[in-house]
Protein backbone atom coordinates (compact mmCIF):
# COMPACT_ATOMS: atom_id res chain seq x y z
CA UNK A 1 0.00 0.00 0.00
CA UNK A 2 2.68 2.49 -1.07
CA UNK A 3 1.98 5.96 -2.40
CA UNK A 4 3.18 6.24 -5.98
CA UNK A 5 5.43 9.31 -6.30
CA UNK A 6 5.45 11.53 -9.35
CA UNK A 7 8.75 9.96 -10.31
CA UNK A 8 10.01 6.40 -10.26
CA UNK A 9 12.37 7.06 -7.39
CA UNK A 10 14.48 4.40 -5.74
CA UNK A 11 15.14 4.57 -2.00
CA UNK A 12 18.68 5.40 -1.05
CA UNK A 13 19.50 7.05 -4.36
CA UNK A 14 17.48 10.19 -4.64
CA UNK A 15 14.83 12.42 -3.21
CA UNK A 16 12.81 12.62 -6.38
CA UNK A 17 11.40 16.01 -7.29
CA UNK A 18 9.62 17.38 -4.25
CA UNK A 19 7.73 20.53 -3.42
CA UNK A 20 9.61 23.43 -1.84
CA UNK A 21 9.50 23.15 1.96
CA UNK A 22 7.26 20.12 1.65
CA UNK A 23 6.15 18.49 4.89
CA UNK A 24 5.40 15.17 3.32
CA UNK A 25 7.65 12.21 3.74
CA UNK A 26 8.93 10.83 0.43
CA UNK A 27 9.69 7.22 -0.39
CA UNK A 28 13.38 7.98 -0.80
CA UNK A 29 16.36 9.26 1.15
CA UNK A 30 16.70 13.02 0.60
CA UNK A 31 20.26 13.01 -0.74
CA UNK A 32 19.29 16.24 -2.48
CA UNK A 33 19.44 17.96 0.91
CA UNK A 34 23.06 16.89 1.27
CA UNK A 35 24.03 17.92 -2.25
CA UNK A 36 22.16 21.22 -2.02
CA UNK A 37 24.00 22.13 1.16
CA UNK A 38 27.35 21.38 -0.45
CA UNK A 39 26.54 23.97 -3.12
CA UNK A 40 25.39 26.55 -0.61
CA UNK A 41 21.68 26.06 -1.23
CA UNK A 42 19.34 26.29 1.73
CA UNK A 43 17.39 23.12 2.34
CA UNK A 44 13.95 24.62 1.90
CA UNK A 45 14.54 25.87 -1.61
CA UNK A 46 14.55 22.40 -3.07
CA UNK A 47 12.10 22.47 -5.87
CA UNK A 48 14.59 22.84 -8.68
CA UNK A 49 17.49 21.73 -6.51
CA UNK A 50 15.99 18.32 -5.83
CA UNK A 51 16.44 17.61 -9.50
CA UNK A 52 19.40 19.84 -10.32
CA UNK A 53 21.40 18.72 -7.29
CA UNK A 54 20.21 15.11 -7.15
CA UNK A 55 19.28 14.39 -10.76
CA UNK A 56 19.04 10.61 -10.29
CA UNK A 57 15.43 11.06 -9.21
CA UNK A 58 14.43 9.21 -12.37
CA UNK A 59 16.30 6.74 -14.58
CA UNK A 60 18.51 8.30 -17.27
CA UNK A 61 16.44 9.00 -20.37
CA UNK A 62 13.11 8.85 -18.50
CA UNK A 63 12.60 12.40 -17.23
CA UNK A 64 8.96 13.52 -17.31
CA UNK A 65 7.35 16.86 -18.12
CA UNK A 66 6.33 18.17 -14.71
CA UNK A 67 4.43 21.11 -13.26
CA UNK A 68 4.17 21.78 -9.54
CA UNK A 69 2.53 24.61 -7.60
CA UNK A 70 2.62 25.40 -3.92
CA UNK A 71 1.42 28.12 -1.53
CA UNK A 72 2.23 28.94 2.10
CA UNK A 73 0.44 31.39 4.38
CA UNK A 74 1.60 32.84 7.70
CA UNK A 75 -0.90 35.00 9.62
CA UNK A 76 0.06 38.22 11.39
CA UNK A 77 2.66 37.82 14.13
CA UNK A 78 4.09 40.43 16.47
CA UNK A 79 7.78 41.24 16.27
CA UNK A 80 9.42 41.17 19.67
CA UNK A 81 11.10 44.37 20.87
CA UNK A 82 9.69 46.21 17.85
CA UNK A 83 6.50 48.18 17.39
CA UNK A 84 5.30 46.19 14.44
CA UNK A 85 4.02 42.91 13.06
CA UNK A 86 4.46 40.76 9.96
CA UNK A 87 2.43 38.34 7.86
CA UNK A 88 3.02 36.94 4.39
CA UNK A 89 1.75 34.76 1.58
CA UNK A 90 4.17 32.75 -0.56
CA UNK A 91 3.18 30.99 -3.80
CA UNK A 92 5.80 29.04 -5.74
CA UNK A 93 6.06 26.91 -8.87
CA UNK A 94 8.35 24.47 -10.67
CA UNK A 95 8.36 23.40 -14.34
CA UNK A 96 10.59 20.71 -15.84
CA UNK A 97 10.77 19.77 -19.53
CA UNK A 98 13.05 17.24 -21.29
CA UNK A 99 14.64 18.72 -24.42
CA UNK A 100 16.38 15.58 -25.68
CA UNK A 101 16.47 12.07 -24.27
CA UNK A 102 17.07 8.44 -25.12
CA UNK A 103 16.02 5.81 -22.61
CA UNK A 104 18.95 4.30 -20.76
CA UNK A 105 21.50 6.48 -22.56
CA UNK A 106 21.16 10.22 -21.96
CA UNK A 107 18.81 13.12 -21.36
CA UNK A 108 18.97 16.92 -21.35
CA UNK A 109 16.35 18.85 -19.40
CA UNK A 110 15.50 22.49 -18.73
CA UNK A 111 13.73 23.72 -15.61
CA UNK A 112 12.36 26.96 -14.18
CA UNK A 113 11.18 27.70 -10.67
CA UNK A 114 10.24 30.67 -8.58
CA UNK A 115 8.62 31.94 -5.42
CA UNK A 116 7.30 35.29 -4.24
CA UNK A 117 6.92 36.29 -0.59
CA UNK A 118 4.29 39.05 -0.30
CA UNK A 119 4.63 40.78 3.11
CA UNK A 120 2.25 42.89 5.12
CA UNK A 121 4.53 44.86 7.45
CA UNK A 122 5.89 48.35 8.07
CA UNK A 123 8.88 47.35 10.18
CA UNK A 124 12.26 49.03 9.68
CA UNK A 125 15.68 47.36 9.91
CA UNK A 126 17.19 49.36 12.75
CA UNK A 127 20.90 48.98 11.89
CA UNK A 128 20.46 49.54 8.15
CA UNK A 129 17.71 52.16 8.66
CA UNK A 130 15.90 50.64 5.70
CA UNK A 131 12.28 49.46 5.52
CA UNK A 132 11.76 45.72 5.31
CA UNK A 133 10.96 44.82 1.67
CA UNK A 134 7.31 44.50 0.67
CA UNK A 135 8.21 41.52 -1.54
CA UNK A 136 11.02 39.01 -1.84
CA UNK A 137 11.39 37.01 -5.06
CA UNK A 138 13.38 33.91 -5.91
CA UNK A 139 13.26 33.19 -9.67
CA UNK A 140 15.63 30.55 -11.00
CA UNK A 141 16.30 28.64 -14.20
CA UNK A 142 18.73 25.90 -15.11
CA UNK A 143 19.65 22.89 -17.17
CA UNK A 144 20.79 19.36 -16.38
CA UNK A 145 22.58 16.88 -18.64
CA UNK A 146 22.81 13.18 -17.69
CA UNK A 147 24.67 10.37 -19.46
CA UNK A 148 24.64 6.66 -18.62
CA UNK A 149 28.20 5.47 -19.28
CA UNK A 150 27.20 1.90 -18.50
CA UNK A 151 24.70 0.13 -16.28
CA UNK A 152 26.76 0.90 -13.17
CA UNK A 153 27.97 4.44 -13.87
CA UNK A 154 26.04 7.64 -14.64
CA UNK A 155 27.56 11.11 -14.93
CA UNK A 156 26.39 14.61 -15.77
CA UNK A 157 26.47 18.32 -15.10
CA UNK A 158 24.23 21.26 -14.35
CA UNK A 159 24.06 25.05 -14.66
CA UNK A 160 21.71 27.45 -12.87
CA UNK A 161 21.14 31.17 -12.46
CA UNK A 162 18.84 32.75 -9.88
CA UNK A 163 18.13 36.11 -8.28
CA UNK A 164 16.75 35.84 -4.72
CA UNK A 165 16.10 39.52 -4.12
CA UNK A 166 13.46 42.21 -3.53
CA UNK A 167 14.26 43.48 -7.05
CA UNK A 168 15.37 40.38 -8.98
CA UNK A 169 17.94 40.72 -11.77
CA UNK A 170 18.42 44.41 -10.96
CA UNK A 171 22.17 43.88 -11.28
CA UNK A 172 24.97 41.34 -11.08
CA UNK A 173 25.15 41.87 -7.29
CA UNK A 174 21.64 40.46 -6.99
CA UNK A 175 22.31 37.30 -9.01
CA UNK A 176 23.53 33.82 -7.98
CA UNK A 177 25.33 31.41 -10.28
CA UNK A 178 25.64 27.68 -9.62
CA UNK A 179 27.31 24.88 -11.53
CA UNK A 180 28.29 21.30 -10.82
CA UNK A 181 29.37 17.93 -12.11
CA UNK A 182 28.21 14.66 -10.59
CA UNK A 183 28.43 10.92 -10.89
CA UNK A 184 26.90 7.82 -9.37
CA UNK A 185 28.52 4.42 -9.10
CA UNK A 186 26.32 1.36 -8.51
CA UNK A 187 28.59 -1.09 -6.65
CA UNK A 188 25.92 -3.79 -6.41
CA UNK A 189 22.16 -4.08 -6.01
CA UNK A 190 22.32 -2.58 -2.49
CA UNK A 191 25.27 -0.17 -2.38
CA UNK A 192 26.00 2.97 -4.41
CA UNK A 193 28.22 6.05 -4.18
CA UNK A 194 27.25 9.55 -5.30
CA UNK A 195 30.08 12.03 -6.02
CA UNK A 196 29.73 15.70 -6.89
CA UNK A 197 31.73 18.89 -7.30
CA UNK A 198 29.58 22.00 -6.87
CA UNK A 199 30.12 25.73 -7.20
CA UNK A 200 27.84 28.47 -5.85
CA UNK A 201 28.54 32.21 -5.88
CA UNK A 202 26.65 32.71 -2.59
CA UNK A 203 27.94 29.80 -0.51
CA UNK A 204 27.88 30.34 3.26
CA UNK A 205 31.21 29.55 4.94
CA UNK A 206 30.74 27.58 8.16
CA UNK A 207 34.02 28.98 9.44
CA UNK A 208 35.89 32.16 8.53
CA UNK A 209 39.43 31.46 7.29
CA UNK A 210 42.04 33.90 8.61
CA UNK A 211 43.10 34.82 5.07
CA UNK A 212 41.81 34.54 1.51
CA UNK A 213 38.16 34.42 2.56
CA UNK A 214 36.92 35.53 -0.86
CA UNK A 215 39.01 32.82 -2.52
CA UNK A 216 37.66 30.14 -0.17
CA UNK A 217 34.07 31.29 -0.77
CA UNK A 218 34.35 30.69 -4.51
CA UNK A 219 36.16 27.36 -4.51
CA UNK A 220 34.09 24.40 -5.78
CA UNK A 221 33.03 22.06 -2.98
CA UNK A 222 33.55 18.30 -3.40
CA UNK A 223 31.01 15.94 -1.85
CA UNK A 224 30.50 12.21 -1.49
CA UNK A 225 27.60 10.12 -0.26
CA UNK A 226 27.41 6.39 0.45
CA UNK A 227 23.95 4.83 0.14
CA UNK A 228 22.44 1.48 1.03
CA UNK A 229 19.02 0.27 -0.01
CA UNK A 230 17.06 -2.91 0.56
CA UNK A 231 14.07 -3.29 -1.73
CA UNK A 232 11.71 -0.35 -1.15
CA UNK A 233 11.53 -0.68 2.62
CA UNK A 234 14.91 0.46 3.94
CA UNK A 235 17.50 2.99 2.79
CA UNK A 236 20.38 4.72 4.55
CA UNK A 237 22.67 7.46 3.27
CA UNK A 238 25.67 9.07 4.94
CA UNK A 239 28.31 11.59 3.94
CA UNK A 240 30.45 14.40 5.36
CA UNK A 241 28.06 16.54 7.38
CA UNK A 242 25.00 14.57 6.30
CA UNK A 243 22.96 11.56 7.35
CA UNK A 244 19.54 10.28 6.37
CA UNK A 245 17.32 7.23 6.35
CA UNK A 246 14.01 5.91 5.09
CA UNK A 247 12.29 2.93 6.71
CA UNK A 248 8.94 1.32 6.08
CA UNK A 249 8.36 -1.15 8.94
CA UNK A 250 4.96 -2.16 7.62
CA UNK A 251 2.82 -1.97 4.50
CA UNK A 252 1.19 1.30 5.56
CA UNK A 253 3.89 3.04 7.67
CA UNK A 254 6.76 5.19 6.37
CA UNK A 255 9.41 6.99 8.42
CA UNK A 256 12.07 9.36 7.14
CA UNK A 257 14.70 11.69 8.61
CA UNK A 258 17.69 13.69 7.36
CA UNK A 259 20.24 16.13 8.74
CA UNK A 260 22.69 18.42 6.89
CA UNK A 261 25.15 20.59 8.75
CA UNK A 262 24.69 22.89 10.41
CA UNK A 263 21.11 24.01 10.85
CA UNK A 264 19.06 21.86 8.49
CA UNK A 265 17.00 18.90 9.63
CA UNK A 266 13.74 17.21 8.71
CA UNK A 267 11.82 14.19 9.89
CA UNK A 268 8.41 12.72 9.11
CA UNK A 269 6.24 9.72 9.80
CA UNK A 270 3.39 8.77 7.48
CA UNK A 271 0.41 6.43 7.62
CA UNK A 272 -1.43 5.15 4.52
CA UNK A 273 -4.97 4.19 5.57
CA UNK A 274 -5.86 3.41 1.94
CA UNK A 275 -3.83 3.12 -1.23
CA UNK A 276 -2.53 6.46 -2.55
CA UNK A 277 -3.66 8.45 0.51
CA UNK A 278 -1.02 9.46 3.02
CA UNK A 279 -1.47 11.16 6.39
CA UNK A 280 1.73 12.44 7.95
CA UNK A 281 3.31 14.40 10.76
CA UNK A 282 6.61 16.16 10.35
CA UNK A 283 9.28 18.49 11.73
CA UNK A 284 11.58 20.78 9.71
CA UNK A 285 14.39 23.18 10.62
CA UNK A 286 15.66 25.27 7.73
CA UNK A 287 16.46 28.73 6.40
CA UNK A 288 16.17 31.10 3.43
CA UNK A 289 18.38 33.96 2.22
CA UNK A 290 17.83 36.92 -0.11
CA UNK A 291 19.71 39.96 -1.35
CA UNK A 292 18.26 43.40 -0.63
CA UNK A 293 18.73 46.03 -3.32
CA UNK A 294 20.55 49.02 -1.79
CA UNK A 295 22.33 47.08 0.95
CA UNK A 296 25.55 48.61 2.27
CA UNK A 297 27.80 45.57 1.72
CA UNK A 298 27.69 43.17 -1.22
CA UNK A 299 28.07 40.18 1.12
CA UNK A 300 25.01 41.04 3.24
CA UNK A 301 21.82 39.06 2.79
CA UNK A 302 18.43 38.88 4.46
CA UNK A 303 18.24 35.56 6.30
CA UNK A 304 15.17 33.79 7.63
CA UNK A 305 15.33 30.87 10.06
CA UNK A 306 12.46 28.86 11.49
CA UNK A 307 11.38 25.48 12.79
CA UNK A 308 8.04 23.91 11.81
CA UNK A 309 5.94 21.06 13.13
CA UNK A 310 2.87 20.05 11.19
CA UNK A 311 0.29 17.56 10.00
CA UNK A 312 -0.80 16.98 6.44
CA UNK A 313 -2.45 14.78 3.85
CA UNK A 314 -1.32 13.87 0.34
CA UNK A 315 -3.53 12.14 -2.23
CA UNK A 316 -2.00 10.57 -5.34
CA UNK A 317 -4.50 10.38 -8.19
CA UNK A 318 -3.76 7.33 -10.31
CA UNK A 319 -4.17 7.40 -14.05
CA UNK A 320 -6.15 4.60 -15.64
CA UNK A 321 -3.37 4.26 -18.21
CA UNK A 322 -0.03 3.01 -16.90
CA UNK A 323 1.88 5.70 -18.80
CA UNK A 324 -0.70 8.42 -18.19
CA UNK A 325 -0.42 11.59 -16.12
CA UNK A 326 0.39 11.37 -12.43
CA UNK A 327 -1.29 13.90 -10.17
CA UNK A 328 -1.21 14.63 -6.48
CA UNK A 329 -2.99 17.08 -4.19
CA UNK A 330 -1.69 18.07 -0.78
CA UNK A 331 -2.80 20.12 2.22
CA UNK A 332 -0.88 20.74 5.43
CA UNK A 333 -0.83 22.97 8.46
CA UNK A 334 1.00 23.33 11.71
CA UNK A 335 2.99 25.61 13.95
CA UNK A 336 6.13 27.60 13.18
CA UNK A 337 8.46 28.62 16.00
CA UNK A 338 11.97 29.94 16.71
CA UNK A 339 11.46 32.33 13.79
CA UNK A 340 13.67 35.31 13.02
CA UNK A 341 15.00 37.50 10.23
CA UNK A 342 18.34 39.28 10.19
CA UNK A 343 20.61 41.00 7.69
CA UNK A 344 24.28 40.09 7.58
CA UNK A 345 26.95 38.05 5.90
CA UNK A 346 26.29 34.79 7.72
CA UNK A 347 24.73 33.25 10.83
CA UNK A 348 27.42 34.94 12.91
CA UNK A 349 25.58 38.23 12.30
CA UNK A 350 22.22 36.97 13.55
CA UNK A 351 21.91 39.70 16.22
CA UNK A 352 22.28 42.48 13.61
CA UNK A 353 19.00 43.90 12.31
CA UNK A 354 17.29 40.96 14.05
CA UNK A 355 13.52 40.65 13.77
CA UNK A 356 12.28 38.01 16.19
CA UNK A 357 8.76 36.87 15.27
CA UNK A 358 6.27 35.32 17.67
CA UNK A 359 5.37 31.69 17.11
CA UNK A 360 2.47 31.31 14.69
CA UNK A 361 0.41 28.75 12.77
CA UNK A 362 0.86 28.23 9.04
CA UNK A 363 -1.10 26.64 6.20
CA UNK A 364 -0.07 25.09 2.91
CA UNK A 365 -1.71 23.80 -0.29
CA UNK A 366 0.09 21.95 -3.08
CA UNK A 367 -0.55 20.42 -6.48
CA UNK A 368 1.61 18.48 -8.93
CA UNK A 369 1.29 16.76 -12.28
CA UNK A 370 3.73 14.91 -14.51
CA UNK A 371 3.21 13.23 -17.87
Amino acid sequence: MKCVPLYDTRPGLSAGIIFPRTLAGHAAIPIATFLCMSAGVGSRSVTAESYAMDPFSSPVGEARISILADAFFYPESDIRHHQGSMSWFEPSFFILAPVSERKGEHDWTLYAAGSAMDFDTDVVLLHSRAPFPDELWDPRAGSVLRVAVNKNLSVGGRLEVSSPCDKPFAGIREMVFRAGVFGRIEMNEHWSVTLALNYSSDRELFFKPPRYENVARHLPAPTACLSYRQDRDLAISVGPGFAGFFWSPGRNIEMEAAYAMIRNARASIGWLPIEDLKLYGSFEWDNRRFYRRGRRRDEDRLWYYEKRAGLGVRWHVRSRRREGPRVFLEAAGGYAFDRFWFEGESYRDRMRDRLKLDDAPFGRLGFGISF
